[in-house]
């Protein structure tokens, strides 16, 4: 499990359940690979493995434990949101990807995994990641010109786009999406694909005890992913239409 991902803690707040036999048998282990020693000290590991803790140096791990100190702060804003209004928040946001991503000609949504009907498991059972190929003459563009896209997104690119100044003012948004993942299409072919996310911080940045305003607010955080969607439209008709003039670097 990890606090960062969903919750949007730091990266490497990460932690390994272990089942009750397992953990025993961890234990009594005999032998420990000799660069282990480098990496973890005493208090990485679980106060009821004593044999296997008298092994290491204790060395605290302030690194690990500040991670987690945040993540488990955004645990906890995330929590105290009431439990309706998060299931809701959840549902607005994917309903409003789903929409947008659908009435783009230039993106095709990806199912997933998650989401399944049936699944008890809280905010998990709903999508929280939405993969999307970028389609030109309604066929996936390179892996590469998908990277370069990525890297486009995350830049001021006010100078590379002609148009209105509405298009300009899009361009010139700094976009962080999930980078670059590779998939395999149904030939076998691979393609490379986009993702946006839904995150624990928005929900808690979207609550209000005023609904109405708890309504704006989850309006403005869709609005904001509706750029994304824009600019990135803009960067493959730009790339189309004057590929002498506008570079996507691969």
């Amino acid at each position: 499990m990890t606090g960062s991902k969903f919750f949007g803690g730091p990266a490497f707040s990460g932690a390994l359940l272990v089942p009750k036999g397992l953990s025993r048998s961890i234990d009594r282990i005999g032998g420990i690979a000799p660069g282990i020693f480098d990496y973890a000290g005493r208090c990485d590991w679980p106060m009821a493995w004593t044999a296997l803790r008298s092994r290491f140096e204790r060395r605290p791990n302030f690194g690990q434990w500040l991670r987690w100190e945040a993540a488990l702060a955004e645990i906890a804003s995330y929590y105290a949101v009431p439990g309706a209004f998060r299931v809701r928040a959840l549902a607005e946001l994917a309903s409003g990807i789903d929409a947008m991503i659908a009435l783009s000609p230039s993106l095709r949504a990806v199912p997933n995994a998650s989401g399944q009907a049936g699944v008890d498991d809280e905010e998990f059972a709903a999508a929280t990641i939405f993969p999307f190929a970028l389609l030109r003459d309604g066929k996936p563009v390179s892996i590469a010109e998908t990277n370069a896209v990525h890297r486009a997104l995350a830049r001021d690119m006010n100078g590379d786009i002609d148009g209105s100044a509405a298009d300009r003012q899009v361009a010139a948004q700094r976009c962080l999406v999930g980078q670059p993942v590779r998939f395999a299409q149904a030939d076998g072919k691979p393609q490379g694909l986009l993702r946006l996310c839904v995150g624990a911080r928005l929900v808690t940045e979207a609550w209000s005890a005023d609904a109405a305003q708890s309504q704006r607010n989850l309006q403005a955080i869709l609005d904001r992913i509706a750029h994304v969607l824009v600019k990135t439209e803009l960067l493959l008709d730009r790339a189309t239409a004057a590929p002498g003039k506008f570079v996507l670097e691969a």
